[in-house]
């Protein structure tokens, strides 16, 4: 089973839906807390709407489970068998470490069978420079073979003088085990929010089997 820290940023070597069940949803304090809800909502739909609107299939017969990705994003090291995927072209990494000025890297891996909680994974991750937030994700609709539970965590590490990468990671708990989803870019991307919209649609669309 393949695994890495969301703090891994150095270049390695290396369709059915279930049924729809409502669930609790958290109260709303502001717009971007909505557009979680408004996604979470569509879970179940995501890889018939994903698909309509320019997205592809990722499958890990391995990690037992399949998601939906921007068919503009590009795997990191064509021919892996893990999840790993760029918005820009692989040959405009940067030298010594995967992420250009302005690029963006989401992986995704089950978790250690042995892992049984969020916490238990949590703890296993290398501390970083701080934590920016901490929070449940609501799932209105719940799909049998997707995320029961959903939780992000955001935080930041410095990689250079004054330069940080910050890492979204979304912890998804489906019948199956915990998945893993991580999202690295730059500190201060313009495209921050959208990026992690992404990340969210992503991890919506997984069907653990």
């Amino acid at each position: 089973m393949v695994r890495a820290s969301r703090r891994t940023f150095f270049i390695s070597s290396s369709e059915g839906t279930g049924e729809g069940t409502a669930a609790e949803i958290l109260p709303m304090n502001n717009a971007r807390s909505q557009l979680l809800v408004l996604l979470c909502a569509f879970g179940p739909l995501l890889p018939t709407l994903l698909a309509e609107q320019g997205w592809t299939t990722f499958k890990s017969p391995q990690n037992h489970f399949r998601v939906q990705y921007p068919s503009s994003w590009h795997p990191l090291n064509p021919g892996e068998t893990r999840f790993d995927i760029i918005n820009f072209p692989p040959s405009e990494r940067a030298e010594g470490v995967i992420l250009n000025a302005t690029g963006a890297r989401i992986w995704l891996s089950a978790a250690p069978p042995e892992i049984k909680t969020v916490d238990e994974l949590i703890l296993q991750e290398p501390p970083s420079d701080s934590t920016e937030g901490d929070e449940r994700i609501p799932i209105a609709r719940l799909a049998r073979d997707g995320c029961l539970t959903l939780r992000r965590v955001i935080t930041k590490g410095e990689i250079g003088p004054n330069v940080y990468f910050v890492y979204t990671t979304y912890y998804c708990s489906t019948k199956r085990g915990i998945y893993m989803a991580v999202l690295i870019n730059r500190e201060r991307d313009p495209h921050q929010e959208e990026l992690r919209a992404i990340a969210l649609r992503i991890v919506l669309s997984l069907r653990a089997f």
